[in-house]
C-alpha cells in the first residue's frame, strides 16, 4: 500500500488502516527499534507504541509522503521510554534465522552494540 493510501485509511479510521501501517513498515520499523533497544520483547513493546501514535496524531502529518521518516520519528520517541538491554544481554535478533552468514552478522552487530546509542542509529 502506498503512503497516502497508508495515511488516507489512518485519517479514515478505517479499522484496518494500522494493519496497512504495519504490513508495510513493521518490520523496518522493528529493526531499528531493536538495534536501539537490543531487546526483541521491548523493541516489540515500542513497534506497538509507534502504532499507536500513528493512529493517534496521523492528522499531524503534513505531508503523505514523509510517513516513513515520520513513522521513524515516532519509533525514535517510543525507543526512548524503553530501557535498552546492556551489549552483553543483547537479544540475537541481528541475523535472519537460516541466514549463513549469521555468525558473522552477529559479530558485527555485537560490534555495533558497543558504541554509544546515537553513533548506532
Amino acid at each position: 500500500m502506498r503512503s497516502p493510501r497508508i495515511v488516507n485509511a489512518l485519517l479514515a479510521q478505517s479499522p484496518d488502516s494500522v494493519a496497512g501501517v504495519y504490513d508495510a513498515y513493521g518490520e523496518q520499523l522493528f529493526q531499528y527499534c531493536w538495534l536501539m533497544l537490543r531487546s526483541r520483547e521491548a523493541a516489540l513493546a515500542a513497534v506497538r507504541d509507534t502504532m499507536l501514535a500513528a493512529q493517534a496524531h496521523v492528522g499531524r502529518l503534513a505531508d503523505p509522503a514523509l510517513l516513513a521518516p515520520w513513522l521513524c520519528a515516532l519509533a525514535r520517541t517510543a525507543c526512548q521510554w524503553h530501557d535498552p538491554l546492556p551489549p552483553d544481554l543483547a537479544d540475537d535478533q541481528s541475523a535472519g534465522y537460516g541466514d549463513p552468514d549469521r555468525k558473522s552478522q552477529a559479530a558485527a552487530c555485537r560490534a555495533l552494540m558497543r558504541r554509544p546509542p546515537a553513533e548506532r542509529e
